[in-house]
């Protein structure tokens, strides 16, 4: 049973010396359990292991896939199947269908589970949304990107 290792208050086990309690507070990959020291070094993980066509050869650039979601375009569009499961995902993590990246997507209660209320990405707070009238007609709004200059 995952979790039954991780005890709360100063008499944590120890684990590549760090305990228990901060060791909740680093990122770790849904899919195997893994911790990472930031963000970034998880996001590298899952592309490797996670993200990639198991089918497509390793030397290959086709098959390394940014997201999740990628890979189930990749799956289709080249091997004309549907991904059944995320490669190398623990039984019970293995649904494509979550769209877990990094720390975002994941469950909720799988959060609570381990003692993190939810996670809140630094950095990626939506932008606030551009008023219509600001557009050239016939441009839709792209969340993230600044609106158009008015050409007329």
């Amino acid at each position: 049973h995952f979790g039954s290792s991780q005890r709360s208050g100063a008499m944590g086990k120890k684990k590549g010396g760090i305990a228990a309690s901060q060791q909740s507070n680093r990122p770790f990959c849904y899919f195997c359990d893994r911790t990472f020291n930031d963000e970034s070094t998880l996001i590298q993980h899952q592309r490797a292991k996670h993200f990639r066509c198991q089918e497509c050869d390793d030397t290959a650039v086709r098959g390394k896939c940014e997201s999740v979601q990628g890979l189930i375009v990749h799956t289709l569009k080249i091997h004309a199947k549907s991904l059944a499961k995320v490669p190398n995902a623990m039984p019970g993590r293995s649904n494509p269908n979550l769209n877990v990246y990094g720390m975002d997507g994941i469950p909720a209660e799988f959060l609570r589970e381990r003692g993190i209320e939810h996670h809140e990405p630094i950095g990626k707070a939506e932008p606030p949304p551009v008023p219509v009238e600001t557009m050239p007609a016939g441009f839709p709004t792209l969340p993230g990107m600044p609106p158009l200059p008015d050409l007329a």
